[in-house]
């Protein structure tokens, strides 16, 4: 069973470490159009340049631009089957840092995503999400939350719109060596001799590799489910302290562990849903999550919309959590 054999598909963030991994499986499978639209030119090019030394049949469609520019997400969506939502600003304490370009970004690059593919008869669009959205305590999580949100409202839109059209999001945890994950951060700080920085000898979080968690996205979006949110079965969350030991025997160096305790926006654990009831799918490793709160409140979404516009950073945060809550 596969999801992109044929089809013309569109890959935001298409130049970082999911997005680029989903356009190899794009290529993989025998797609027939791969259009990746990202804002990082360097990200963009290196990734196309990779890209078509596989390329086969596949036609490939670089397109430099921001998901919040409808200008060019109307363009990138014309003639798509499937939508894969993978650009998003993702780092915890930059977030906390840059709350309302996390806020666009995030949230209203996917509002103009999502509503852009809905005009297009988009057949599917399946948003890249992460265990932060779940009870979110940092910006980038409430974002991420508020993005289901959207997504979810869009895939009811079209049962009125054209009845095509299926809205998905699926949410997992850290990706192992993906761009601004901590082995790369430990494996500096290990070969400059020390010490490894770590919050909390108690932290946990749950790990997949790059590979393992888009073949899983694949397996999903080759379901076409007919919306909601998906999980990914990630195993046990590990301690962060675990795994800098181990990667530390396996570089064979020792260095002092420097415990920083938790950042703004950080938690000591992770979950991945909300505790409602998760149903098995006929993909091993995916559950459906029974989800109650896939609402979002529209007027409260136009006065976060203005407050972002106007760069008033406190008035946006207030809203946006506002909305989640």
């Amino acid at each position: 069973m596969t999801a992109f054999a044929g089809k013309s598909v569109l890959v935001t963030g298409g130049g970082g470490s999911i997005g680029s991994q989903v356009c190899e499986r794009v290529i993989a499978e025998g797609g027939r159009r791969l259009t990746m639209l990202s804002l990082t030119e360097s990200g963009l090019y290196s990734t196309e340049k990779h890209l078509r030394k596989m390329a086969g049949r596949t036609e490939i469609v670089p397109v430099l631009g921001s998901v919040l520019d409808s200008c060019v997400v109307e363009r990138a969506v014309t003639e798509v089957d499937i939508v894969v939502h993978a650009a998003a600003h993702k780092h915890v304490p930059m977030c906390e840092q840059n709350p309302v370009e996390a806020i666009k970004n995030n949230v209203f690059g996917t509002e103009t995503l999502a509503w852009a593919a809905l005009s297009a008869g988009v057949r599917q669009f399946c948003l890249i999400s992460s265990d932060k959205a779940v009870q979110p305590a940092s910006v980038m999580g409430a974002t991420k939350r508020l993005a289901e949100l959207i997504v979810a409202r869009a895939g009811r839109q079209h049962t009125q719109e054209n009845g095509r059209s299926r809205f998905f999001s699926v949410r997992f945890g850290n990706v192992l060596d993906s761009a601004g994950s901590v082995l790369p951060l430990w494996r500096e700080q290990i070969r400059s001799g020390g010490p490894i920085t770590l919050t909390d000898e108690r932290c946990e979080r749950y790990f997949m590799s790059i590979p393992d968690a888009v073949g899983l996205i694949a397996e999903v979006i080759a379901l076409r489910p007919e919306g909601g949110t998906f999980v990914l079965d990630m195993g046990k969350p590990r301690r962060l302290v675990d795994m800098a030991r181990e990667l530390m025997a396996e570089m064979g160096q020792t260095v002092e562990i420097k415990l920083m305790g938790l950042r703004q926006g950080e938690k000591m654990t992770e979950e991945l849903h909300h505790g409602g009831e998760l149903y098995p799918t006929k993909v091993p490793r995916v559950s459906r999550v029974s989800d109650p709160a896939l609402s979002v409140d529209v007027d409260l979404l136009q006065a976060l919309d203005l407050a972002c516009d106007e760069c008033d950073r406190e008035g946006a945060l207030k809203l946006l959590w506002e909305a989640v809550c």
